[in-house]
């Protein structure tokens, strides 16, 4: 019996009509098609779609810097179907050498898909934890604010300031501050964007409430 299913195994293993003659490539943006199909290693017509491991060829792509997640599905008898999803730029960093971008989970990108969301972050200090910081920043802004974010400057690990697409400039001290003071900033964005209420800027860093610069223009 074991011979059997083992001779029956080998004849799928090699059968013709089980060869990958197709390789599909889905969701390249930036990534040529070509590049992908290059890093899989397999050539049309020389191997079964039951010599593949699926999960083998996943962790390969991934691999490559600018894949997020890669998915393989095998489409009988003879095509190989490959989803990829690309990590795209979130922050655009400068002062620290050359500029570079950095994808939400801090993961250096190429800048060539950068659209209008991209937050420029400027580094005024070389602390370790400053871009991490910067980039929770951002996600935690996207998630509880509708006025879009432009860009952070970061000073320290303990005061960023952050400018608004309406003028608005925020002082804080990092995630937990916006975070804890969440609540309070929106209703005062709120009051700016009905009510055409005059700010310049807020100070989220003192104690339980926040400083407000009323008024236009700079000096905040």
């Amino acid at each position: 019996m074991g011979f059997v299913s083992f001779s029956i195994f080998t004849l799928l293993f090699r059968a013709p009509f089980f060869r990958i003659t197709a390789i599909e490539i889905v969701g390249c943006q930036v990534l040529r098609p070509e590049s992908v199909r290059e890093a899989l290693g397999i050539q049309e017509g020389t191997v079964t779609i039951f010599a593949i491991r699926s999960w083998e060829i996943e962790r390969r792509l991934e691999r490559i810097p600018q894949i997020k997640e890669a998915h393989v599905e095998k489409v009988f008898p003879g095509t190989l179907r490959v989803s990829i999803i690309e990590r795209k730029p979130e922050i655009l960093v400068e002062g620290k050498g050359e500029p570079f971008c950095l994808d939400q989970e801090g993961v250096k990108v190429p800048c060539s898909v950068a659209g209008d969301s991209l937050v420029r972050v400027t580094l005024r200090s070389q602390e370790g934890g400053v871009l991490s910081e910067a980039l929770d920043l951002v996600a935690l802004w996207r998630k509880e604010f509708n006025v879009p974010l432009m860009e952070i400057e970061a000073l320290s690990e303990r005061l960023f300031i952050l400018k608004l697409q309406n003028g608005i400039v925020i002082k804080c001290e990092g995630v937990a501050n916006v975070k804890k003071k969440a609540a309070l900033l929106k209703s005062y964005l709120r009051d700016v964007q009905i009510k055409s209420l005059k700010v310049r800027g807020f100070d989220l860093r003192p104690g339980e409430d926040m400083v407000i610069a009323p008024g236009e223009g700079e000096g905040f």
